[in-house]
């Protein structure tokens, strides 16, 4: 079936593949940004019946993304899906853990196969990618990198809504709508809200926390550093964006890998929360058989 939105796709005809990425989760109020990658041959996709449900993921209903989701994990050559947790979102601002998500999304160079990437920036590690604004309404990889990171990303707030049930997180997934801003009001923020996002930030007082603490993690014995990081995010909720910046950073400098790099997997979010203790994030390749296989 036809799908006419994607009329950049012809620019792309003569290689053999193109490389789409998107993201979900940026205006989120708690979790993670999730960004997606996916490969395929725009011509051979076009032919799939199910080609033209696709769209800019916003533009979907929740059913729609997920009747597309198993079809794109299936035609895709190759799917990668990053996160970036709300901890580093806090630490790095949302715009650099949204570029660093896709900097762990991205394929490595390519020549025969472009990488495309929604938006107006991209990160500096990928001089050889381009940036298009509205590439999900342009570019049909970008469109179903976005279906894969909205409908992971939705996934993975609700498994996370069982340790906080208070908040809803599965039915808003994190997003500012009136329940959610009445239920932080309520019970304060959870260990996964974005501290530095308002309203968070303007409805919720942080206890202190001693600025001086940091410093004995460079003293401190490996053992005890680990025990340290595996006990910040029950902590985490408690303390201001500024003193948690101290602390990522005096882990970073004493050898703790506070940041996700592209070949720590995500073959289970259990893994990811005995990783580092705060589900700092991570990149894994997909396959339709492994696509559903994440539990908490």
């Amino acid at each position: 079936m036809a799908n006419h939105r994607f009329f950049m796709d012809a620019e792309y005809a003569s290689f053999a593949a193109t490389a789409g990425i998107d993201e979900a989760g940026r205006g989120s109020l708690a979790g993670p940004v999730t960004t997606a990658c996916v490969t395929w041959r725009p011509a051979e996709a076009a032919r799939q019946p199910w080609f033209g449900e696709l769209n800019d993921s916003k533009a979907l209903t929740a059913e729609t993304r997920a009747r597309l989701y198993p079809r794109i994990l299936e035609h895709a050559s190759r799917v990668r899906v990053a996160i970036v947790s709300h901890i580093l979102i806090d630490y790095m601002n949302i715009l650099n853990a949204t570029l660093y998500g896709f900097e762990l999304a991205a394929p490595a160079y390519d020549e025969t196969a472009p990488t495309l990437i929604d938006g107006p920036q991209k990160p500096p590690s990928l001089k050889w990618a381009r940036a298009v604004v509205k590439g999900d309404q342009k570019l049909s990889a970008v469109a179903a990198a976005g279906v894969v990171a909205k409908v992971f990303r939705d996934n993975w707030m609700t498994r996370l809504a069982k340790s906080a049930p208070e908040y809803g997180f599965a039915a808003h997934k994190g997003y500012a709508t009136a329940a959610h801003r009445r239920a932080i009001a309520k019970w304060g923020p959870s260990s996964l809200h974005r501290k530095s996002f308002r309203p968070v930030s303007e409805m919720t007082a942080f206890q202190a926390w001693d600025d001086g603490e940091p410093a004995l993690i460079a003293r401190a014995s490996p053992a005890e550093r680990e025990r340290l990081w595996r006990a910040f995010p029950a902590r985490y909720r408690h303390i201001s964006p500024a003193a948690a910046r101290l602390w990522l950073r005096a882990f970073h400098e004493s050898g703790i890998p506070t940041l996700p790099c592209a070949s720590e997997p995500l073959s289970s979010l259990a893994e990811i929360r005995t990783w580092n203790g705060s589900a700092a994030g991570g990149a894994s390749d997909h396959r339709p058989a492994a696509a559903h296989s994440l539990s908490w």
